[in-house]
């Protein structure tokens, strides 16, 4: 990453970008449901990929007949990811090294996740990352989603720096999309696990 570009200010994806995660969610889903008796549908993970968590638990709900209410299933969903967020998942390579350079230049950094503000903190934390971020937005303080570009705007605000200016860091394309209708330049996650500009 010794020769990838320093915006003006930076936006980062969590899970899958910044830290190798993406397994947790994908073998959660998988558990969750079984939990509660449900074989889960080989597709499930990509049905359930743009949603947020509740979101997810309101369609578990729905199509799988759960009693519980769906902020009760969100509660242990959480439950379940709270740990391997606190001691096992760990940032890709490339972040650990291109953290510390925004820093050496003063680029001012936030998180766009769907995942949990909390676990997102506890995982930043235990690897030494938070300092370089000054917010970290999820749809349950801000009341917006990934697909939605109004919230990638709202990074920006928060950064001070105008969403032409800012470079959005994301795994996933329907996030990348709505980063781009909000106006900010993206890198998507590639195959090798680092991010490549988009310039479609």
């Amino acid at each position: 990453m010794k020769d990838f570009l320093i915006p003006k200010a930076a936006i980062f994806d969590f899970d899958g970008t910044l830290f190798d995660s993406m397994w947790v969610w994908t073998q959660l889903d998988q558990d969750f449901l079984r939990a509660f008796g449900v074989e889960p549908p080989p597709d499930i993970g990509r049905e359930v990929e743009a949603m947020t968590i509740l979101q997810a638990c309101q369609y578990f709900r729905s199509r799988f007949g759960l009693a519980e209410s769906a902020e009760r299933l969100m509660e242990r969903m959480l439950e379940m990811t709270a740990q391997a967020y606190a001691r096992q998942i760990q940032p890709f390579g490339w972040a650990l090294d291109y953290l510390p350079r925004l820093a050496r230049r003063e680029t001012p950094a936030a998180i766009v996740t769907a995942g949990h503000e909390n676990h997102v903190r506890a995982a930043l934390a235990r690897c030494g990352l938070e300092r370089y971020f000054s917010a970290v937005l999820t749809p349950e303080n801000t009341g917006l989603t990934k697909a939605q570009p109004e919230i990638f705007q709202l990074a920006a605000r928060r950064l001070q720096t105008p969403p032409a200016d800012c470079l959005v860091f994301e795994d996933s394309l329907h996030a990348a999309q709505a980063a781009r209708r909000a106006g900010c330049s993206v890198a998507l996650m590639g195959p090798d696990n680092r991010p490549h500009i988009r310039q479609d």
